[in-house]
């Protein structure tokens, strides 16, 4: 027995009492977990004042079938709100990773942290790092206690460990809201200008220069003078139905060039430099890599038929296409990223158990199409606290996998 396997032993005994003990609170104080997090006292802040803290932990186990090693994860991801009467309000999230499958990786990250006007009730205009609007995963589904399996849908989480087809995160400007557009409809919206992303330029040693995709670092310095512009628009026809549209075009930024065996960091080198002086205006130098066209668009759906309840459909589309560059840079050619899933969970309330099925389909650049279908079976203590179980096929993009994970959001 190696060391990974007597890590899921021992996980298994303690999800068990996890589980007896939820289950027990469940029946016993039913007030107390339709509770939401405390509020810290508002004299503390004054009477126009209220703080709230809130996030999310998990802890995971993934047992590939093929050679590759077994993964531990676990994430912490505390959330901070602050209101100031009704018309300011500021959020932010922090993230801490751990990760080991013999290599021990640890990670912390700034998720988003932003400051908001409440203009009324149609209208907040806010500032800061954000969350992509950009489709629904990324903004609303990914934390690990709402997702409805262990992993995101194969192509979605772009930023976030892997090149995908949709932005995860910027820094700028956005303004939300929605309105009523007739007795049972609505309207929501989410429009934004932000620095946009950066280009993944690799130097393999050859004398070549290889955009390997995009990166969405989300900083207050911008790496070129174009802003992203982009937005989603939701339609509530009726309330348990919504149909999304998405949209964001950029001027992707040449930042720097890194070294083939060096993804943990972009260091600049002289390509680097004879670029950004040609950036800059000098014509003739024979530009490397130019900024180049970026757009993307998106379509998403969420339906929960009134006909069956308990049952859950949604799904979404995204494309993500880099223009060609001019005939004098190297890989000047046009580039494009694809992604959709559909995922369909039925609940059995006099159970707690979830059954959850997803299908998900990735084209990177014109490579063969990644393919994983997952299934999942998910325990929930409470609405909040979820036990999961669920395998995944890959036909084409890394080996079959057995997932567990516990969530809890707070």
């Amino acid at each position: 027995m190696n060391a990974n396997q007597i890590k899921v032993y021992l996980m298994a005994p303690a999800l068990l009492g996890v589980c007896l003990t939820g289950t027990a609170q469940v029946s016993q104080n039913a007030q107390t977990a339709s509770r939401s997090a405390a509020l810290i006292d508002p004299t503390m802040l004054g009477e126009d004042s209220i703080i709230h803290f809130a996030g999310y932990f998990d802890t995971g186990y993934a047992m590939p079938e093929g050679n590759s090693d077994d993964l531990f994860t676990a994430k912490y991801a505390p959330i901070v709100h602050y209101q100031y009467q009704d018309w300011l309000f500021f959020e932010a999230e922090g993230e801490f990773g751990y990760e080991d499958n013999g290599t021990v990786e640890k990670e912390s990250g700034l998720e988003y942290a932003n400051l908001n006007f409440i203009v009324n009730d149609n209208l907040a205009i806010g500032v800061g790092k954000y969350l992509s609007p950009v489709g629904q995963f990324v903004q609303n589904l990914h934390p690990s206690w709402i997702n409805k399996l262990p992993s995101a849908p194969i192509g979605f989480m772009g930023g976030h460990g892997s090149i995908g087809a949709t932005p995860n995160a910027d820094f700028g400007v956005q303004a939300r809201g929605g309105f009523q557009t007739g007795e049972n409809s609505r309207l929501n919206y989410a429009l934004f200008a932000g620095n946009g992303p950066e280009l993944v330029v690799e130097d393999p040693g050859d004398g070549d220069l290889i955009i390997e995709g995009l990166n969405f670092p989300a900083k207050i310095e911008d790496e070129n003078s174009d802003k992203a512009l982009g937005g989603r628009f939701g339609f509530l026809p009726i309330p348990n139905l919504e149909i999304g549209v998405s949209f964001e075009t950029a001027s992707a930024a040449f930042a720097s060039v890194k070294e083939a065996d060096e993804h943990a960091e972009e260091e600049g080198d002289d390509h680097g430099e004879e670029e950004e002086e040609d950036d800059h205006g000098e014509e003739g130098g024979g530009s490397l890599v130019r900024d180049r066209d970026f757009d993307v668009w998106g379509v998403d759906f969420y339906y929960a038929p009134s006909a069956i309840k308990n049952l859950t459909l949604r799904g979404e589309f995204a494309s993500t296409k880099l223009s060609a560059g001019r005939p004098d840079e190297y890989d000047r050619s046009q580039k494009r990223w694809e992604a959709w899933y559909t995922q369909a969970s039925y609940f059995f309330a006099d159970r707690k158990l979830e059954a959850v099925t997803r299908y998900g389909n990735f084209q990177s650049n014109g490579q063969p199409k990644s393919k994983q279908w997952a299934l999942g079976l998910n325990y929930l203590l409470k609405s909040n606290s979820i036990i999961k179980a669920a395998y995944e096929f890959n036909d084409s993009d890394g080996d079959d996998t057995l997932l567990f994970q516990y969530a809890y959001g707070f």
